[in-house]
C-alpha cells in the first residue's frame, strides 16, 4: 500500500502523480542509455565482423574466445533491453496505481471537509432561526456568515468534481 496520508482536502490535484509524465521520464532515462549500449553493439559488431574479434582471431580448436565473449555481451545486451521494458512497464502500472489512490484520498478528503462545512453551515442556519424567532434585529451579520459557509461549500464542491475528473 502506497503512502497517501499527505494528501487533505487542501491538496492541489495538480500535486497528483501524473504516470504519463513518468513513462515519459522513464523513456527519456532508457534512451540515453541504449544510445550508449547502441555505441557498444556498433563496435562489437564492428569488431566481429571486420577485426580483431572475427572467428580466425585467436582460434583454439575451431572456436574463438574472444568472439564468443563477444556474442555473450550482445546476448546479454538483447536481455538488458527485454528487462527494460519490463522495468518500464512495472513502474508505469505502479504510477497508475499510485494515482488511483492519491485520487481516492483526495476525494474522501474533499468530501469529509465538505461534510464539516454542511454541518456548520446548518448549525448557522439553526442559529440564525434562533435569532429571528428571538426578534434579534441584525439579521445581516449572521447572514454574511451564512454566505461565507455556503461560499466554502460551492468552492468545496467544485474542487470534489475537479478531483473524481482525474
Amino acid at each position: 500500500m502506497s503512502k497517501v496520508d499527505w494528501i487533505t482536502w487542501k491538496t492541489n490535484r495538480n500535486e497528483i502523480i501524473n504516470p504519463g509524465n513518468i513513462y515519459d521520464d522513464i523513456n527519456i532515462e532508457i534512451e540515453e542509455c541504449n544510445n550508449i549500449i547502441n555505441k557498444i553493439e556498433e563496435v562489437l559488431y564492428t569488431e566481429m565482423n571486420n577485426g580483431g574479434l572475427d572467428s580466425s582471431t585467436l582460434s583454439i580448436m575451431g572456436t574463438s574466445p574472444a568472439k564468443e565473449k563477444a556474442m555473450k555481451i550482445l546476448s546479454n545486451i538483447s536481455e538488458l533491453r527485454l528487462m527494460e521494458e519490463k522495468l518500464k512497464n512495472n513502474i508505469y502500472n505502479s504510477a497508475i496505481e499510485q494515482k488511483k489512490e492519491e485520487k481516492e484520498q483526495l476525494i474522501r478528503s474533499i468530501e469529509k471537509k465538505l461534510l464539516e462545512e454542511e454541518n456548520i453551515l446548518n448549525n448557522k442556519l439553526s442559529i440564525k432561526e434562533k435569532m429571528i424567532n428571538s426578534n434579534y434585529t441584525s439579521n445581516r451579520e449572521i447572514e454574511n456568515i451564512i454566505d461565507i459557509s455556503n461560499e466554502r461549500i460551492r468552492s468545496l464542491k467544485e474542487k470534489l468534481d475537479l478531483a473524481k475528473e482525474l
